[in-house]
């Protein structure tokens, strides 16, 4: 909480993302939070500072989040991250076609 962080990785393999979501370190499977093909790009605050969590099921959907982000000018994408400090990524694929952000 002295910084403001990035963090990557669910609370299965990241014990900072899981003192933040609430979750007792490792967090894994249904304890997580997530669901299967699920993934999270989420700015909330840590202490007076921000932490931006990419964090998902398994790595694969963190994969995923970490492809919503390198595409953040995407139009689409642009659109659907516009004024929210939360966003649910979902998909079977690394490509951005097969991503859904809502």
């Amino acid at each position: 909480s002295d910084y403001n962080a990035v963090l990557v990785g669910g609370p299965c393999v990241n014990s900072h993302t899981a003192a933040l979501k609430g979750k007792t370190y490792p967090a894994c499977g249904t304890g997580s939070g997530f669901t299967e093909n699920t993934a999270i790009v989420e700015l909330q605050s840590n202490g007076a500072n921000m932490a931006l969590i990419v964090a998902g099921w398994e790595a694969a959907d963190t994969k995923r989040a970490g492809v919503v982000l390198k595409n953040w000018d995407d139009a689409t994408v642009k659109a659907n991250l516009a004024g929210k400090s939360s966003v649910t990524v979902k998909g079977t694929t690394l490509e951005l076609t097969g991503i859904t952000v809502a």
